[in-house]
């Protein structure tokens, strides 16, 4: 079996980005999914955070194991929300816990101490259910008995705890996290695809209203996830994702644009605005379409490599050249939608060929 090559293009990364890369190289050369992915990163959080509870000498260890399967997510955006959600409400637990032992050693019995801090607190989860965490804590301080002194106790839970939440982020950005990038173009091949749909069936007429919102509902959901993969791509590098990446920086804009252009003409032509025939019409959708499946090529190369292609600035010279003086209509308001979903096809181009000179001439849509 041949060896998975190591990325070469790791010129301007730094060491935790040439490990993931090579990490992502292996793991996709021997077949791993995405369930074994996140299998072995809960094996990995659960033996670090036992690790850090045995060098720390905690007494109850086991806290720190299930706090690295709770907060262990997907991707690094899922695991820092959930950990910062865990932090905040072992802090609260922990401290309205300690009040509660104090208040049941001096002031009175124990159980209305408890019952007394179980309100607010219930309260609290009720409000936002990320503070039930705080609700938990009280309880695993509180209801759960322990060896050692009254106040000793919280304590060591709750360091028990932040051991478990520290693996689990250290976890989430070193090993196996989510190729934000390569699913964020991925996901925008897929949302071309809906939009090069939209076209052909708005413009041959085969698709009705309900239909064509369908198609659109299908691709905001894309709109969505690549606007999650773009937080998450922020999240795995220290610097500006603007500064590093503009590409993928900038993809969300453009791929809202160019899906929102779709729906204008889409509509438009439902609602009578393109008096074409059949005929007439045919050289219109092909040079839209063509267009369009040339970007989602692009998306998938992008995807396919995982950081950005420097190698790539040739555009292919059949990408809205000439053939753009197809797209023509015999309505004002048809040539206005075509002449913004030309502008953003070329934006699209810029986009995707950042090296590339400007090829763009008068595209505008003609009259017929």
């Amino acid at each position: 079996m041949a060896t998975p090559e190591r990325p070469t293009n790791t010129k301007a990364e730094g060491p935790l980005a040439q490990l993931a890369a090579w990490e992502h190289a292996v793991w996709e050369h021997y077949g791993g999914g995405p369930v074994v992915r996140q299998s072995v990163r809960f094996v990995l959080s659960i033996a670090l955070a036992w690790l850090a509870a045995h060098i720390a000498h905690l007494r109850e260890p086991v806290w720190s194991l299930i706090t690295a399967v709770i907060v262990t997510q997907g991707s690094i955006t899922q695991t820092m929300s959930t950990g910062r959600d865990q932090i905040i409400g072992t802090l609260i637990g922990a401290g309205t816990g300690i009040a509660v032992i104090g208040l049941g050693l001096w002031v009175m019995p124990g159980w209305l101490a408890f019952d007394l801090a179980l309100i607010p607190l219930v309260w609290l989860a009720a409000w936002r259910g990320t503070r039930r965490f705080a609700l938990i804590t009280l309880m695993v301080i509180v209801l759960f008995p322990s060896e050692g002194g009254p106040f000793t106790r919280p304590l060591d839970r709750l360091l028990s705890i932040l051991c478990g939440v520290g693996a689990s982020v250290v976890v989430s950005y070193v090993v196996l996290h989510r190729p934000a990038r390569r699913e964020a173009f991925a996901t925008a091949a897929s949302l071309l695809d809906i939009v090069a749909d939209m076209i052909t069936k708005a413009l041959d007429r085969t698709a009705d209203h309900a239909q064509l919102v369908a198609m659109v509902e299908s691709g905001i959901e894309q709109l969505f996830k690549i606007d999650a993969l773009l937080t998450e791509a922020a999240r795995e590098r220290r610097a500006k994702l603007a500064e590093r990446d503009p590409m993928l920086s900038e993809l969300p804009s453009v791929m809202r644009r160019i899906h929102s252009d779709a729906f204008l003409v889409a509509r438009a032509v439902n609602a009578g605005k393109e008096l074409l025939g059949p005929h007439e019409i045919t050289p219109v959708r092909e040079t839209l379409v063509q267009a369009v499946n040339i970007l989602r090529d692009r998306c998938r190369q992008e995807a396919k490599h995982g950081r950005p292609m420097h190698a790539t600035a040739e555009i292919p010279s059949d990408f809205l050249d000439e053939k753009s003086r197809c797209v023509f209509s015999t309505t004002p308001e048809m040539r206005f939608v075509f002449a913004l979903l030309l502008d953003d096809l070329h934006r699209g181009g810029r986009l995707l060929w950042p090296d590339a000179p400007d090829h763009a001439t008068n595209t505008a849509p003609q009259p017929a």
